[in-house]
């Protein structure tokens, strides 16, 4: 399947244009994982927008103390890696390959690039991303609440070291 084609599959790019599916297929990179083998480790620098176009990944977080968590397990049409599409950051957790996998990956330079060469396509995406995010977010707030001590104690301090250095 060509890399169009494979875009159309994503409901992430309903909204786009095929000129704009296009850019998009010309700037992706494809890779191929099989079972068990890493595609992202935690801290290593991220790469990118990661779209599975087949198989399945499974986001963990590793504890020396007990068996690996995981945090999330992604078949296709799902995607991983966009915290450091916009930040450039490291990634937060590994990513493993449950099965054979194929995946897209929008690099970062690449979406600079979109962001000047056509920014109704690049806003396209972010606002996709962002409703991905805020949806991950308010999930991953209720299971802390259902898992949070009832003492009224707040799990987190006040934290506002927030530095956007590293922005777009």
């Amino acid at each position: 399947m060509n890399a169009i084609d494979a875009l159309k599959r994503f409901q992430f790019f309903e909204s786009m244009e095929d000129s704009e599916l296009r850019f998009l297929a010309e700037h992706l990179q494809r890779e191929h994982y099989t079972p068990g083998q890493r595609i992202v480790e935690e801290n290593m620098a991220g790469k990118g927008l990661y779209l599975i176009v087949g198989g399945e990944v499974k986001v963990i977080k590793e504890r020396q103390d007990a068996d690996s968590l995981v945090l999330a397990v992604l078949r296709p049409g799902d995607f991983f890696g966009e915290m450091s599409l916009f930040d450039g950051g490291p990634h937060s957790a590994p990513v493993i390959a449950g099965t054979d996998t194929e995946l897209l990956i929008l690099e970062r330079d690449d979406f600079l690039k979109l962001m000047e060469t056509d920014p109704i396509a690049s806003l396209k995406i972010t606002v996709r991303v962002a409703k991905v995010l805020s949806f991950r977010l308010r999930t991953a707030n209720e299971k802390l609440l259902a898992a949070s001590p009832k003492d009224g104690k707040p799990l987190f301090g006040y934290f506002s070291g927030y530095d956007d250095s590293g922005g777009i």
